[in-house]
């Protein structure tokens, strides 16, 4: 499935996760691609439920959940979709998967790659 078949249509469906990187933000990049995640709140998905991640150096604030952010590196992507709201859904193997809510009066997150950027917009909707 494509991300947005309007916006964005590309598929990470297959790609592998192949770094995860901290750097004021989070990019975890998958194939030629990399997400970037500028919200300082979001979900990993585990077989065991779910960790919601907390990076916001900005605010001098101690992360958390880095551990489960970190089992994604090297798993696939089975699906992935950008939602109209601004949200981001990617489920990788075995159960696993990555949240991001849109909205809040910034970009929380966008796409990067070959053929372009899909990107979160403050509104909640997506550019």
């Amino acid at each position: 499935m494509v991300l947005h078949e309007e916006l964005f249509p590309v598929s990470l469906t297959g790609e592998q996760v192949t770094d995860i990187r901290l750097m004021g933000l989070v990019r975890i990049y998958v194939g030629d691609y990399y997400v970037q995640i500028e919200k300082p709140e979001f979900v990993v998905l585990e077989p065991g439920g779910e960790t919601t991640v907390r990076f916001n150096p900005a605010r001098g604030e101690r992360p958390t959940g880095l551990d489960s952010l970190g089992n994604l590196f090297n798993m696939k992507v089975v699906n992935a979709e950008a939602h109209d709201d601004g949200s981001l859904a990617i489920d990788f193997a075995d159960g696993f998967g990555l949240r991001v809510a849109g909205g809040d009066g910034y970009e929380p997150w966008n796409i990067t790659g070959p053929f372009g950027t899909l990107i979160s917009l403050p509104s909640g909707s997506l550019g």
